[in-house]
Parts: structure tokens; C-alpha cells; sequence
């Protein structure tokens, strides 16, 4: 593990150690590697590098390995205090001794007020994940942890491997340090609810905490089924499989599933269920994912969801923006709002290029509430409407997701019923923002949103794509059965 580096120069008669004056390390006990290179100011054959010479006479380091030429290994025992640091010299044949201070920081308290899990899923978004936790990395080292809260991921490297990780505050250099603590393994054909309930919990487990929040991050489709993308039989829609593939040359969004990971949505919510951590809130970072159908089913794991109606660009949520909102008042709280609205205004005013901007906040206390007031409405719904004239959230030929209260709305045909469910729409959508459009890899690139409709939240009800499948869903059979 690369935790610092340093370059030692040389000059005959005259050498002197140019180096990084501190270097950090987690709190766990471990071997911090420091990289350093020899180069010469002047042409000299008859010089051959050789290794420094390190010593410290701190007690909590166990030793320091300095055999190999351009690299130090420290030893470090496990810190169960406060915040520690110790100077180290350096030396060398001919050279000017010079100092280095190693820092290790505090042990982290024992129960947080907030610990926040990443879940990444998949690996094909591997280079935009990076982008994630660089930026939640620079927001951890604005001091947005307080000493009271803490950050972990589970991250998959391969198809059959992933790790999990954290991402700890080092308060000299005020950034993020990333600490390793365990690998874990996938089947290579599919993985289950219960493995991955238990990867959830393993990250958890990291850092207990009151109160925890998660983010699932990778690729999304709502409430549609692997067995409908794999191309159901009950689907009137013939090779539907090829709504999901992007026009050539089209930008990355986080849309469609991967490999052994894709799961149905009963499956995620199963697997959160089952992990035991019971989430505050939930931040989809993946495609499509403020579904009605969807949500409904997630209804009983999380108290708030965060999530797109649209495709999420390859860039996914700006964590040096939206996390400073999910750790307010020292970890007590979290502006869930505030978090959506980062992504909102990320994508209205600093990114560049094709873009979706539209978010929602759902408050899922309020989702039996919304069924039945939706239900209400549908027993003496219109069932002829023109889906040529609803809002669509994607660019397919055949749309599988439209504006949720823009089509109740034109269903409706008791003015009583739409009047309470609009009413119970606002109480359910806590939160909305949108841009006037947004971008599909899905056919011909930028979209149209009518502001005016735009209810935060999608539904398939009317779509051609799966109609016997989205019948099989919870919120269908709450509905209309």
C-alpha cells in the first residue's frame, strides 16, 4: 500500500535528501510502503544507488525495513488513542541526514453517529468509480467526518473477487486515506441475495454506527426483471432485449445490469433486509431507479430514496458535493434534500457535455399511503391513453418508462380522486429537481422533459415493453388487482 512517497536526490559532493516532510498511516496496525528514487544532478557513472538508512525510536513502530533500494517498509502497531507522529532519520553514504515525520491517526470511536456504506457494483464502471471515491475523498478531507462518523465501501474488482475499504480522515494533510480491510469473494455465475447481504453487512460491520445510510452504485433498469431483459416469454414484445443496447458511440451512463451481480429489485431489497443495517436513506447512483414499481417494493428497507427517473451519466453522483449534505448537525442528520440537489445543480452548472440532471427524494413512509389513493384513482381510470402524448424518460423505441403522475393524470377521469392523489404525490416526493432535458445512450441522444409534468418519479403503467412481467409486480398487483 502506496501511503506516501518521497525522492532522494543526489549530488556528488554536495547530496542532500529531498523528501515529503510527513507521511500518514490508518490506525490499524500495518506496513506503510514509501517509495522514493535516487536521481543525480550530474553525469556520474561510478555512482551505483543504494538503500537509506531509516531509524525512530517510537515505540509503535515495530521496525522499519530499508533493504531495498527506493523503498522504505514501517511496521506500525495498532493506535488505540489519539492522533501520534514520530520523526524518522534518513541517511545515507554522503548524504546530509534529514528528517521525516510519520503521522497515524486516531482510533476511531466505537459506535458513530453515521456511518455511510458505498456499495459498487459491478466492474465495467470501474474508471468512473474511481472518479467517486476520489471525489468523496476530498470532500472526507474537508473535516465533514468530525471525528463522530465514518465512510466504507465494497468494491468489486473482478467478476469473482471484490474488496472492502475505508476512507479515513488524516487531519495533517486535511485528505482521505484509504484502509484495507478485507476481500471477499463472488460466484463466478451469480450471486445470491444471502452472499450479498453478507457483503453488506461486512461493510457495515466495519464501523458500527446509530444510524447508517447507503449508496448503491452501477447499473439499473427500475423493477425490470433479469428474466424480462433476458428476453421473458410472457412479454408481447418481440427481441425486447435490443431496447437495452446504446447507439454506437454513444456516452457511458450507468444503465443495464453486468454479470453475476445484476439483481431483481425483490432480490436488493431482500439482500438490505436481510444485512440487518436498516438504512436511513438510500442514494441510487444507477439508472432509472426512481420508479414506482420499484420503489414500492423497497418500501419496507429504507426510510428515504434518492434516485433518477432518467439514465445517470458514466460520472455519477458529484460526492465532493452531495456528501458535505449526508453528514450535517456532526452526523445527527442528513439533508437529504440538500444531497439531491447537489446532483441537480452538479449537472446544471459544472458539468460539460450530453447530461441528466433530474433527481427525487422519496419519502417511503408515504408509499402505502400513495398506493392507495393510486388505486382509487385507477378503478375509474381511462385505460385508452395516447402514449404518444406522455413524458418518457429514456430513448428507446419502445418506451419502458413514463412521468409517473403524468400519466395518472391523464388517466384520471374523477376530478375528487386526481385531487387527493396529487395531494398525496407531493407528500411522497419530498424533492424534485430536473433540467429540461435529459441524455440516452438508448436512441437519438438528448430528450425533452415538460417541466410542468415532471413528477420525479416513473412508471411503466401504459409501456409495451413488458406488459405481462409488470404485471407481476408488487405495486401492479396493490394497484390494480
Amino acid at each position: 500500500m502506496l501511503l506516501g512517497g518521497c525522492e532522494i536526490i543526489h549530488t556528488r559532493n554536495n547530496r542532500k535528501i529531498t523528501i515529503d516532510e510527513h507521511v500518514a498511516c490508518t490506525f490499524d496496525g500495518q506496513n506503510v510502503e514509501i517509495s522514493y528514487t535516487t536521481t543525480l544532478f550530474e553525469s556520474d557513472n561510478s555512482y551505483t544507488p543504494k538503500p537509506i538508512r531509516a531509524v525512530s525510536n517510537a515505540e509503535w513502530i515495530t521496525a522499519v525495513n530499508y533493504s531495498t533500494p527506493g523503498k522504505l517498509v514501517i511496521s506500525v502497531d495498532e493506535n488505540h488513542g489519539e492522533l501520534r507522529t514520530t520523526d524518522i532519520m534518513l541517511s545515507g553514504d554522503g548524504i546530509e541526514p534529514k528528517t521525516i515525520n510519520l503521522s497515524q491517526i486516531a482510533a476511531p470511536v466505537t459506535t458513530t453517529e453515521h456511518t455511510l456504506v458505498f456499495f459498487f457494483m459491478g466492474t465495467s464502471l470501474s474508471r468512473y468509480f474511481d472518479v467517486n471515491i476520489a471525489d468523496a475523498s476530498s470532500a472526507i478531507g474537508t473535516g465533514i467526518l468530525n471525528g463522530n462518523n465514518r465512510v466504507v465501501f465494497a468494491r468489486q474488482t473482478s467478476r469473482s473477487e471484490g474488496y472492502i475499504a475505508e476512507l479515513c480522515y488524516d487531519p495533517i494533510h486535511n485528505s482521505a486515506i484509504e484502509r484495507y480491510v478485507s476481500s471477499y469473494v463472488l460466484n463466478y455465475d451469480k450471486v445470491d441475495e444471502q452472499a450479498m447481504a453478507e457483503i453488506i453487512s461486512s461493510a457495515a460491520a466495519v464501523a458500527p454506527s446509530k444510524r447508517y445510510g447507503m449508496v448503491i452504485a452501477g447499473h439499473g433498469q427500475g423493477w425490470v426483471t433479469c428474466a424480462a431483459l433476458q428476453g421473458g416469454s410472457s412479454s408481447s414484445f418481440g427481441a425486447h432485449q435490443n431496447l437495452w443496447t446504446p447507439t454506437p458511440g454513444a456516452d457511458v451512463t450507468r444503465a443495464v445490469g453486468e454479470y453475476n451481480i445484476q439483481k431483481d429489485i425483490t432480490e436488493l431489497a431482500s439482500s438490505i433486509k436481510e444485512s440487518g443495517i436498516n438504512p436511513d436513506y438510500i442514494l441510487f447512483d444507477m439508472c432509472f431507479m426512481s420508479n414506482i414499481e420499484a420503489i414500492y417494493d423497497l418500501r419496507d428497507v429504507t426510510n428515504y430514496i434518492i434516485a433518477s427517473p432518467c439514465e445517470i451519466m458514466g460520472n455519477g453522483f458529484p460526492y465532493h458535493r452531495t456528501l458535505p449534505h449526508l453528514f450535517t448537525d456532526g452526523g445527527q442528520q442528513s439533508d437529504i434534500d440538500g444531497a439531491a440537489e447537489s446532483y441537480y445543480l452538479f449537472y446544471r452548472d459544472e458539468y460539460h457535455g450530453n447530461k441528466c440532471g433530474s433527481i427525487a427524494v422519496v419519502d417511503c413512509s408515504e408509499l402505502e399511503n400513495l398506493a392507495d389513493c393510486t388505486r382509487e384513482l385507477m378503478a375509474t381510470a381511462n385505460d385508452n391513453i395516447d402514449v404518444n402524448t406522455l413524458q418518457y424518460y429514456e430513448g428507446q423505441s419502445t418506451h419502458t418508462f413514463f412521468d409517473f403522475g403524468h400519466y395518472c393524470e391523464l388517466a384520471a377521469t374523477d376530478e375528487a380522486a386526481l385531487a387527493t392523489f396529487k395531494s398525496q404525490l407531493e407528500s411522497t416526493i419530498i424533492a424534485k429537481y430536473t433540467l429540461s432535458s435529459f441524455y440516452s445512450a438508448y436512441g437519438h441522444g438528448v430528450h425533452q422533459i415538460k417541466e410542468e409534468v415532471y413528477s420525479g418519479v416513473s412508471t411503466s403503467a401504459g409501456s409495451y415493453s413488458y406488459p405481462e412481467e409488470w404485471k407481476t409486480t408488487s405495486w401492479y398487483k396493490r394497484v390494480w388487482e
